[in-house]
């Protein structure tokens, strides 16, 4: 989140108003593969209800609550993250 506050104004609102257009739902349930979707209850920028309807818009989809992390578990919690997609793809290749 700090990397993003330094990023120059015209970037930021450029990507935000990308993003408030784009819209993929009504394809969405033609993907056929399993899909994960995880979120964190501090995550200021995606909300626990937003990322479980994305998981229930695919077939295939799944919701993991990752407790108390923020919008970048990759870095707040690697090891976590590392688990899931281990998960996921035993799954997938099972």
């Amino acid at each position: 989140m700090d990397e993003a506050a330094r990023m120059h104004p015209a970037n930021f609102s450029g990507n935000a108003r990308l993003l408030s257009g784009w819209n993929a739902g009504a394809r969405l349930y033609r993907y056929a593969n399993p899909v994960l979707v995880a979120s964190g209850g501090r995550d200021s920028l995606v909300s626990t209800h937003s990322a479980e309807a994305s998981a229930r818009a695919f077939p295939m989809g799944a919701y993991a609550n990752l407790g108390p992390i923020g919008h970048s578990p990759q870095i707040e919690a690697p090891n976590l993250v590392r688990d899931l997609l281990s998960q996921l793809l035993r799954a997938v290749s099972a």
